[in-house]
């Protein structure tokens, strides 16, 4: 449930802020209460990506530990990429039109690190763990994308933009909402049996 709320909480806030700071350098009057209100709710977002990557380690660790530890750095950055991109909002008072794209490249190969273990765990549907894989697949070839002009999923997403980022966003509330209502599945990933010394002949001519 912690994970649920806290994957919500950066996706929730994140749009909402994106939001905000987008209708401020959009508006004529640039009103400054709209703007700090978008910077302090996306910096609420990237605390709650590290705090994600955090509360996930325990998870992960069972099933890759060196992919959990892994998650837990992309997080972190991910979150880092954030609060400078709110810092710059707050110093510079000037428009980035692609201040989202680092974090969402980070966010997009945390995914790719992320869904996997998911979908051969077994901690979640397959159909999710899948939907994940193809989410985070196409926001990383979208970010790529648009670096090369082909497409816009920064400020003014265009129409192929949003190819590239519906799937991922639907995982991304599907995902917290399925941990919030029945959390994870036990998983069913083979446990290593226990070696046991000596042979079957001996064992039962001890016991006899």
């Amino acid at each position: 449930m912690v994970v649920g709320v806290l994957f919500l909480s950066f996706t929730v806030t994140f749009f909402i802020g994106n939001t905000l700071i987008h209708s401020y350098f959009s508006s004529a009057t640039k009103p400054a209460g709209t703007l700090i209100t978008g910077v302090l709710l996306i910096g609420l977002s990237g605390l709650a990506d590290a705090a994600v990557g955090l509360a996930m380690r325990p998870v992960l660790t069972p099933y890759a530990p060196v992919r959990s530890q892994a998650y837990f750095v992309l997080r972190v950055g991910e979150g880092l990429a954030v609060l400078a991109a709110c810092a710059y909002f707050l110093t510079s008072r000037s428009q980035w039109n692609d201040y989202a794209l680092p974090a969402y490249a980070l966010s997009a190969v945390a995914g790719l690190v992320l869904t996997p273990v998911l979908l051969t765990s077994r901690l979640v549907p397959r159909s999710l763990s899948i939907l994940g894989i193809v989410g985070y697949a196409l926001l990383l070839a979208g970010v790529i994308c648009n670096l090369l002009g082909i497409a816009d999923i920064g400020w003014h997403v265009s129409p192929a933009g949003i190819v590239f980022l519906a799937p991922g966003g639907l995982f991304e509330l599907l995902f917290p909402l399925l941990l919030i209502v029945r959390g994870f599945s036990a998983g069913s990933r083979t446990r290593p049996v226990p070696v046991r010394t000596g042979s079957a002949r001996h064992r039962d001519v001890t016991a006899a």
